[in-house]
């Protein structure tokens, strides 16, 4: 939700202060999506018991990991996670949207709402092809959130002169085809993703004559 939400900044406030822009499994758009769907009675039943609730979802997050579930809002490639992605981290990373945007995601992935800010003011979906800083957009081959075909889209679209597509995957020397947590959570993401963020960043310096010292961390 953070790339979505630096695509929206961006069409509403502009690019002042901002030097890139970098997103990871960030969805340009929704398609239909049923599957989300299933998620309303939790989203109407937050709205108005939002601790108990939130305390629920935080101690079933463990059993998330250890029964390698596939949620739709959180997909992963379990073979492709880090051993340390246990029962404790996903306790810890368990939080709800707050209800107003959980409600949002739902019209728009399962109804096909268009995605809209500032009061239905600002469509954004329609003006992604707008944005036109540098910007490295990193996708997983497998993850059903960020089809590979409406990313592609996506980024042809884009105004933009300096721009990055990574497609994290096999055919890419990749460990795997990477799905959504795994771009984080991933045992290689640090190699397959991440690196490639830093590099990124340092070409990208805010300064125009700001020198940036890129260090590999030791494997």
């Amino acid at each position: 939700m953070g790339g979505m939400i630096l695509y929206a900044h961006v069409l509403i406030n502009g690019k002042e202060n901002l030097a890139s822009l970098t997103t990871i499994g960030s969805p340009p758009g929704f398609e239909s999506e049923p599957g989300l769907q299933k998620l309303a009675p939790v989203v109407r039943l937050a709205k108005f018991l939002p601790w108990p609730v939130e305390t629920v979802w935080r101690m079933l997050a463990p059993f998330y990991v250890s029964f390698k579930l596939n949620l739709p809002f959180a997909p992963a490639y379990w073979p492709n996670m880090h051993k340390n992605a246990g029962p404790d981290v996903f306790y810890n990373a368990a939080e709800l949207l707050p209800v107003d945007a959980a409600e949002h995601f739902l019209l728009w992935s399962t109804e096909g709402h268009a995605w809209q800010m500032m009061g239905g003011q600002v469509n954004v979906e329609t003006q992604l092809h707008r944005i036109d800083l540098p910007i490295l957009v990193i996708a997983g081959k497998a993850d059903p959130l960020t089809p590979v075909p409406r990313v592609e889209r996506f980024f042809e679209r884009l105004q933009a002169r300096d721009k990055q597509l990574r497609i994290v995957s096999r055919a890419n020397r990749n460990v795997a085809d990477y799905s959504h947590l795994d771009l984080v959570w991933g045992r290689d993401s640090e190699v397959d993703v991440f690196r490639a963020v830093v590099r990124w960043l340092a070409a990208h310096p805010f300064d125009g004559g700001a020198q940036v010292e890129v260090i590999e961390h030791p494997q």
